[in-house]
């Protein structure tokens, strides 16, 4: 038989204990969340306030030719300083005025270090000075703290390179035309004249004597390979390397000869890339010769 409720509330808690303690634990786990919080944030607030916020290491990566402490001094982050509080952006343009460095990149280290990671312009040849031979980067930059005595086999040798814009340009140049072409360029001397200020010789490898100009150095030179491989092995001449290449051969012994006898020889020619070949250019001269005496047979 059914007890009577007497008129008393019963909540629900009194039937199912259970849910009473299912609030009891999210109320402590809300109270330790609000707790873990308020010491956080005491902690950060301690820590931006005290000296574990301050620089204790700066660390330099990714350099070569520049030394780290000069990385160090001339970037402006100062051991002592707050990490939060440093220039990135200023740090990063002190280093990159550096003259072997091509780019930098800043970051911080927990608890307290600055890391600066530089990016050096590449070697692309050697310039003699005072009997040795210093390391020549890519925006043309001469490093001569870096010396060696005996000249590298690893870049070519630049040679009358005094005009310091040209070197640049130079310089500028055989970084773009990379090093498959690059490690076959023993010496570069420049030869400006009253008519062409840009002109340049060089002796390559292979034996071949070459003629350019600094302007569009790397453009006229991304051909050679292919070029070269069209020339006689030890035959004599200048090879062109302009907008439109040719190989000049040099005179033989027997041919100045001849111009002894009076018969006038021009050089060789052999044009490259559709023009006319060394055997097309001496058949084309024997033919007019022949076509001259015909001529003059019938006068």
């Amino acid at each position: 038989m059914r007890k009577p409720n007497d008129g008393k509330l019963v909540s629900l808690e009194e039937h199912h204990p259970s849910l009473k303690e299912q609030r009891r634990q999210k109320s402590r786990r809300r109270l330790f969340i609000y707790l873990a919080v308020f010491f956080v944030l005491i902690g950060l607030v301690i820590y931006f306030q005290s000296p574990l916020s301050h620089i204790r290491s700066i660390e330099t990566s990714g350099s070569q030719f520049t030394d780290k402490q000069v990385i160090k001094e001339d970037s402006g982050a100062q051991i002592g300083t707050n990490i939060w509080e440093m220039d990135r952006k200023a740090i990063k343009n002190n280093v990159e005025k550096l003259p072997a460095i091509e780019k930098a990149e800043v970051t911080r280290s927990w608890p307290a270090t600055v890391n600066i990671k530089v990016t050096e312009y590449e070697k692309v040849a050697y310039t003699q000075m005072e009997g040795a031979y210093a390391p020549v980067l890519e925006n043309g930059y001469a490093l001569t703290d870096d010396v060696n005595s005996e000249l590298p086999a690893d870049a070519p040798l630049l040679q009358n390179f005094e005009n310091e814009e040209r070197l640049e340009a130079f310089a500028e140049e055989l970084g773009k035309l990379g090093e498959g072409v690059t490690n076959r360029i023993s010496e570069v001397y420049f030869e400006p004249s009253e008519s062409e200020e840009d002109n340049i010789t060089l002796y390559m490898n292979d034996g071949l004597e070459v003629r350019s100009s600094v302007s569009g150095f790397s453009e006229y030179m991304s051909s050679y390979p292919s070029i070269a491989r069209n020339i006689d092995a030890g035959q004599n001449g200048v090879l062109y390397m302009m907008r439109a290449p040719y190989f000049e051969a040099a005179e033989t012994q027997e041919n100045s000869g001849d111009e002894n006898e009076g018969t006038q020889q021009m050089p060789e020619e052999s044009f490259i890339e559709g023009n006319d070949t060394p055997e097309e250019a001496e058949n084309g001269a024997s033919g007019t010769e022949e076509n001259d005496s015909a001529d003059g047979a019938g006068q």
